[in-house]
Order: C-alpha cells, then sequence, then structure tokens
C-alpha cells in the first residue's frame, strides 16, 4: 500500500513513494534533495514559492545558504531539461524566489488509486512524505548486469560510495585555504 503520489508533467512521470524521475520510461538521475525540491514544485505548481520556504522544506533544520538552493535549482532544470532564460518548468522570480510553471496531472497515489480530478491543486505535503524523499538514494539510469532495470533503493555500498564522493567534491571545492584553516577536515 503506497503512500505517494505518482505526477505527470509533459513527458515526465514523477513517483513520490518510488523516489523515481522518468522521462518516456527512461531513467533520470536526479540526486535526493533534488528530488525533494522537484516534489515541492509539484505540491505548489503556480504559486511564487519564496527561497526561504524552499530552504525550509528541502533543508529543514540544516542550516545552508540561496548558494544549495541555487544548485539544486539547476540540478532539476537540467533533468527536466528546462532553460532559465526561456523556463517552460521552473521560472525565477529574481532576489525573491521561483515559480512551478507547468501544469501537474496527478496520475495516482501510489496504491493504484486513481484521485478525483487529473489537475493536481495540492496543498502542502506531509512532513513524512518529504523525510521519505529526503532519505532516497539517487536514482542510477541504465540496466542493472543481468540486463533487468534495478528495482530497489541504492544498496548501503552505494550510498556510503556517493557519500564519500560527495565529500571528496566538497573537500576539493574548499581547496588548499580550507585545509590551512581547518586541518580536521583531513582526517
Amino acid at each position: 500500500m503506497g503512500l505517494g503520489m505518482i505526477y505527470r508533467i509533459d513527458t515526465f512521470q514523477i513517483d513520490e513513494e518510488e523516489v523515481r524521475l522518468t522521462r518516456a520510461g527512461e531513467d533520470v538521475v536526479l540526486e535526493p534533495k533534488a528530488f525533494r525540491l522537484l516534489n515541492y514544485f509539484l505540491k505548489n505548481p503556480g504559486r511564487l514559492l519564496r527561497k526561504q520556504e524552499l530552504l525550509d522544506a528541502v533543508w529543514q533544520d540544516t542550516a545552508v545558504g540561496e548558494n544549495a538552493l541555487t544548485r539544486v535549482i539547476a540540478l532539476v532544470r537540467k533533468a527536466l531539461d528546462d532553460n532559465s532564460r526561456e523556463p517552460r518548468f521552473i521560472e525565477t522570480v529574481p532576489t525573491v524566489g521561483y515559480r512551478f510553471l507547468a501544469s501537474v496531472e496527478t496520475v495516482t497515489d501510489g496504491a493504484g488509486q486513481s484521485p478525483t480530478g487529473s489537475k493536481a491543486e495540492i496543498g502542502m505535503e506531509s512532513s513524512a512524505a518529504l523525510g521519505h524523499a529526503a532519505a532516497g538514494p539517487a536514482v542510477a539510469a541504465g540496466p542493472a548486469e543481468d540486463g533487468e532495470r534495478p528495482s530497489g533503493p541504492a544498496t548501503r555500498s552505494e550510498t556510503e560510495a556517493t557519500r564519500s564522493l560527495l565529500n571528496r567534491r566538497r573537500f576539493l571545492s574548499i581547496g588548499v585555504s580550507g585545509i590551512l584553516k581547518f586541518p580536521g577536515l583531513v582526517a
């Protein structure tokens, strides 16, 4: 029995419970924070979402700056093949926030039940749904070795490898000056 919704925008389908984004049936790689942001947009189509609201919804109690939001917006735009200059999905409202432009269709509630009405006019999502999306792994595109598409979440070693890669990227972005200021980061 599923708790998540399945949405459709253009040629994309977003499965909230499976934390999966597909385009014309093919998996699209999207990291958990980006998926969480996209999910929040889907639940608030057409509404101006202020930057602080998005930061609170996606990062909750974690202190991050607007640069983190800008980076994740760019990831979602790339996954949706959107362009900030001529947006089809995410409009930037300078210095204020963002607006999701596309029409959102609710396909199912994840339990196989079709909702009443196909166009979504959805309010705030539950924190449980957000928590599930945030905890989910990034979806890897491509077939498994045996030719079957992986059906479950990433394994612990895949998740740890992703975390390790992200930590290395974060370390490299700090650079030498960060090592001098924070020698504990090397350990």
